[in-house]
């Protein structure tokens, strides 16, 4: 009768080299194995050893994903907003008082004022989010995506400042104070969020070298994944905004 194949592959595998011991062990009294033979047991050792660690390598992978997903969602939506509304749209902000002031804040100087109010105001966020005790908030993961997905509501707050090419500009708030405050809480959501993501992912995951890195890998990954996505939304919003 036909001997019935095993689905076990280590199993044969483990025969397979024992048999290859037993028939060089015949052939040398000695006891020793011939070179090709020890050869050929290291290769399947060295096989065994990579599948093993392959196989390691992806379950910590899954394993850290399941565990910092919350936070590298918030990274994706945070960065998705932030590219697609600065410096497209903020950089056709102009001030209301534009020619009518003597002012050069309220002229020439508005646009690059709002770069500076874009990097103060997440420095400030970043600052802010240092006095937050991750251990006394429950659920954080999922309200820091709850969080960056709320700052989608800048969209709307954007189109009500004054820009060069408003199509919508009935909709338009006549204030620079207004315009300003909408740039400001807009960095400093940025920074706060970014920050507390990066800090509270790695509590999350176990305190070893390999772990910590897959987390940082994948945080990294979602931050750029989501300055991507935002550069190509970027000029659609343009255009749906100033009606180029």
């Amino acid at each position: 009768t036909d001997q019935e194949p095993s689905n076990n592959e280590s199993t044969l595998s483990k025969w397979k080299r024992k048999a290859m011991v037993s028939f060089a062990s015949y052939q040398n009294s000695s006891g020793r194995l011939p070179l090709e033979y020890e050869k050929e047991l290291e290769r399947q050792e060295s096989e065994s050893s990579v599948d093993n660690h392959s196989e390691n390598s992806h379950s910590v992978t899954m394993s850290v994903w399941l565990s910092v997903q919350g936070t590298a969602l918030s990274l994706f939506f945070t960065y998705f907003c932030t590219l697609a509304i600065f410096p497209v749209w903020t950089s056709s902000l102009v001030s209301t008082f534009e020619c009518q002031s003597s002012t050069r804040i309220q002229n020439d100087l508005f646009t690059p004022l709002s770069f500076v109010i874009f990097n103060g105001g997440d420095l400030v966020g970043r600052s802010i989010s240092s006095s937050v005790k991750f251990e006394k908030i429950k659920n954080l993961s999922s309200k820091l995506v709850w969080g960056s997905l709320f700052r989608m509501v800048f969209f709307l707050f954007f189109l009500l400042c004054n820009a060069q090419n408003n199509r919508h500009s009935y909709w338009v708030v006549e204030s620079d104070f207004y315009s300003w405050t909408v740039q400001f809480l807009f960095a400093v959501s940025n920074g706060f969020l970014t920050n507390i993501a990066f800090c509270y992912a790695p509590s999350l995951v176990e305190n070893r070298t390999h772990p910590q890195q897959v987390a940082s890998a994948i945080l990294n990954f979602a931050l750029s994944f989501g300055l991507l996505v935002g550069s190509f939304i970027s000029g659609p919003f343009l255009k749906f905004a100033a009606g180029i």
